[in-house]
């Protein structure tokens, strides 16, 4: 098991700053199983990575799509959902585990302009994502 502490994150983003990584990409598997809203642990992670220099933070964990949001200038998607996923609607708590999305980014004159992202759709009857 990786367990995470702040030290090795400051360390991680220092380094890659100091490399002179284009984009510094965080994530980390947190948040509440099924849960379509993020918790108070996801948002103090972002926030504290994003503090120390990320660019961006992907969270992971809940299995549900979740909001995208800007803070400071950086981009936190609190959790993207599934992409390849075997579990069915009915077989959950909530709905959403059938439902994702694709993050990317636009890139230009060395920074990132703007992000965007493309909702996906997993066949419960072949398990094969495609966009809607």
């Amino acid at each position: 098991a990786a367990w995470f502490t702040v030290k090795e994150m400051e360390m991680g983003i220092a380094k890659a700053r100091q490399d002179m990584a284009d984009i510094i990409v965080v994530s980390i598997h947190a948040g509440r199983l099924y849960s379509n809203k993020p918790n108070s642990d996801q948002d103090s992670f972002a926030h504290l990575a994003i503090d120390r220099g990320a660019d961006i933070v992907i969270c992971s964990g809940s299995h549900v799509a979740q909001p995208t949001v800007v803070y400071d200038k950086s981009y936190n998607a609190y959790s993207l959902g599934n992409l390849i996923y075997d579990q069915s609607e009915s077989a959950c708590e909530n709905s959403g585990v059938t439902r994702g999305k694709i993050f990317g980014i636009v890139w230009e004159e060395g920074g990132i302009t703007s992000v965007f992202e493309r909702k996906t759709l997993i066949s419960e009857t072949t398990w094969q994502p495609s966009f809607i």
